[in-house]
């Protein structure tokens, strides 16, 4: 039986590198540059690869020194963005 938990990854057009501990991502589409801390560049490495929400947080929540609701709200409104702006997508596979 497969699994049907939602998965996120990153689109295709999605290009980002690590420049001084800070993840770059270039908005193509838009001609913009997003800046993202340390915990935000994990999670783009994380989605590198379909990876379920709940994944993303137990491993975040496994590296980080961060209460797991706070973790829960801020990583869900972060997703939630970068799903918006098109950095990531819905998974269905």
């Amino acid at each position: 039986m497969r699994d049907r938990t939602p998965r996120v990854s990153m689109t295709a057009q999605t290009r980002y590198r690590i420049i001084d501990d800070e993840g770059v991502v270039i908005l193509q589409e838009a001609g913009e540059v997003l800046i993202l801390n340390e915990v935000g560049t994990r999670i783009l490495e994380l989605a590198e690869d379909p990876i379920t929400v709940h994944q993303i947080m137990d491993q975040l929540h496994s590296e980080f020194e961060v209460s797991r609701s706070l973790l829960e709200t801020e990583v869900r409104a972060f997703l939630d963005r970068l799903l918006e702006i098109g950095v990531l997508e819905n998974d269905s596979e």
